[in-house]
């Protein structure tokens, strides 16, 4: 079977969680060697990009997908003609929406609700869009595909398509880490103030990582000697660096800006503690990297993290600042409770394997190929 993968959307470095989807997904589904072929169409922002450890052959399309009308264009207009052309059996589009009529069978990941959970951070034209895009992608697929079972329950409530169409495919912890990595700072972010003992957590220019509240919530530990380290993008409203000024504490949070996966990796490892506080998460990957790495977790108790997390981290209302408090206050302060998490963490880690997220997605693939027709079915409508 020739399964085309639709990554029109993958803006490599930005788009987060769903790079990290595609690209072990894909190098999980090359390594079943089940007899597909699988071809995937990417834009030009993608042109060093790498996939299946280079079995997965690439189609670049003269398709910018920076500027989201042009790519949703492309998928809507162009895609389905490609995917004949090509001889393509079942398209897969990863990363919440494509063609709301294929021509050929279609998978869809709808990860989460973006367009919900993420309402008041979005443009009402950016929430229209997606709403259009997702539920008449959803609506034409054979099959769509979402991380946790929170998330189906959202999308079974939310999408025009029968509730058996929804199918809860679970991710797992990065396969290129090592379950035991060195723990030391890399010199040069060491450079850039990096000092054990810190609590990790990542941002993004999302606000639904919540870290103006997780800032405030810090700056009430009483451990002086203790960093706030902050990986990845910042909102750009700059609200962040506000809350960082206001509690005085600016000596005590490290800002990195992006880091590549081989710099978050030691970066993690060597933490105290992963602050995971989201408003909303569709799965929640961090939270299982930290805990393959054997570092505890404090994690928000929104949508799909308690699912993942499970008896692997201590759990906090992400909105407010005194349960983030307790929470931090009772992982850093207690030895033996950070043993509890590493151990309960390592346990609830081994339910999650790419290699079983690939073969419930290679099955999805053979029964949407077998269903026959075009591809354009709507569903039922709820």
């Amino acid at each position: 079977m020739r399964v085309g993968l639709n990554l029109l959307y993958l803006l490599p470095g930005q788009v987060g969680g769903t790079q990290t989807y595609a690209e072990e997904l894909l190098r999980a589904l090359v390594a079943l060697d089940d007899g597909n072929e699988y071809l995937a169409y990417v834009n030009r922002e993608s042109v060093d990009l790498v996939l299946g450890d280079g079995a997965v052959e690439l189609r670049r399309c003269d398709v910018t997908a920076s500027s989201r009308a042009r790519r949703y264009a492309a998928e809507q207009l162009l895609l389905p003609r490609w995917c004949r052309r090509d001889g393509i059996d079942v398209l897969h589009s990863l990363g919440y929406v494509g063609p709301v009529r294929p021509g050929v069978p279609h998978v869809v990941t709808v990860h989460d609700l973006i367009y919900r959970g993420f309402a008041e951070h979005l443009s009402v034209s950016r929430r229209l869009a997606l709403r259009t895009f997702v539920r008449g992608a959803a609506r034409g697929a054979r099959a769509v595909i979402t991380d946790s079972e929170a998330s189906r329950r959202q999308l079974v409530a939310e999408l025009p398509v029968p509730a058996e169409r929804i199918h809860v495919v679970a991710l797992a912890p990065r396969s290129g880490w090592s379950d035991d990595p060195t723990r030391v700072v890399p010199d040069h972010l060491g450079a850039q103030g990096v000092a054990a003992p810190y609590v990790l957590a990542l941002g993004s220019a999302s606000p639904s990582k919540n870290l103006p509240r997780l800032v405030r919530a810090f700056a009430r530990l009483d451990h002086p000697g203790l960093l706030l380290v902050l990986v990845g993008h910042l909102p750009p409203d700059g609200e962040v660096a506000e809350v960082i000024a206001h509690e005085g504490i600016a000596e005590r949070v490290v800002t990195t800006g992006y880091v590549p996966d081989r710099d978050l990796e030691a970066l993690l490892g060597a933490a105290l503690v992963l602050a995971f506080p989201s408003t909303y998460e569709g799965f929640g990957l961090p939270v299982l990297d930290a805990q393959r790495l054997g570092v505890p977790v404090v994690c928000s108790t929104a949508a799909s993290l308690p699912e993942v997390a499970g008896d692997g981290a201590v759990f906090a209302e992400p909105t407010s600042v005194d349960s983030l408090a307790a929470a931090l206050a009772r992982v850093v302060g207690d030895p033996e409770e950070r043993d509890r998490l590493v151990a309960a963490g390592r346990a609830n880690v081994e339910q999650f394997s790419w290699d079983r997220t690939a073969r419930a997605t290679s099955e999805l693939y053979a029964s949407a190929s077998a269903a026959g027709g075009s591809g354009d079915e709507s569903g039922t409508s709820r």
